[in-house]
């Protein structure tokens, strides 16, 4: 069982990218898809700590949370993609 961490990217933001991380240990064996699921994940600004990006990862029970926050760029703010 691990922790997973890694980066997801977000658009329309002040940053590329934000980090995240499971709330729970994941199974070794789970990692490597869990990247894969993680690896498709496109996000919209803003992003604060502790959103849930991914509820119950592959029923593994744990939830992929932001551990950074990322803002929303002012020409951005109002827009609806």
């Amino acid at each position: 069982m691990r922790i997973l961490t890694s980066t997801a990217l977000v658009s329309g933001s002040d940053a590329p990218l934000v980090a995240l991380r499971s709330n729970k240990p994941i199974p070794k064996e789970l990692l490597m898809p869990c990247m894969k699921e993680i690896r498709a994940l496109r996000l919209m600004a803003p992003i604060h700590s502790y959103d849930v990006l991914i509820p119950n990862i592959l029923n593994t029970g744990a939830d992929i949370v932001a551990t950074g926050e990322t803002f929303q760029l002012a020409e951005n703010r109002g827009k609806c993609d």
